[in-house]
């Protein structure tokens, strides 16, 4: 595991309460990378708004943090977030 290279995946059960799991895991996954703040922050925005519409209805929903290949991606449910590492 580096910086730039990752796979982290998670199972969080559908409570929109949990969206701020995810936002915490996301703002992480930034620092780790090392991204540019203003990108960070863009994409912790997008991740928590993929997250809230991927925790209704019942069950847990998977979610998936990969870097690789200059990007940093998380996948929530039928949603996948994209960020390049460099801005």
């Amino acid at each position: 595991m580096t910086p730039t290279s990752f796979t982290f995946h998670l199972s969080v059960p559908r409570d929109a309460q949990l969206t701020a799991v995810v936002r915490d895991l996301a703002a992480h996954a930034v620092a780790y990378t090392k991204m540019d703040a203003a990108a960070g922050k863009a994409f912790v925005e997008r991740v928590v708004a993929a997250s809230a519409k991927a925790m209704t209805g019942p069950g847990s929903c998977a979610v998936d943090f990969v870097c690789g290949d200059g990007e940093l991606r998380v996948v929530i449910g039928s949603d996948t977030v994209r960020q390049p590492l460099t801005a």
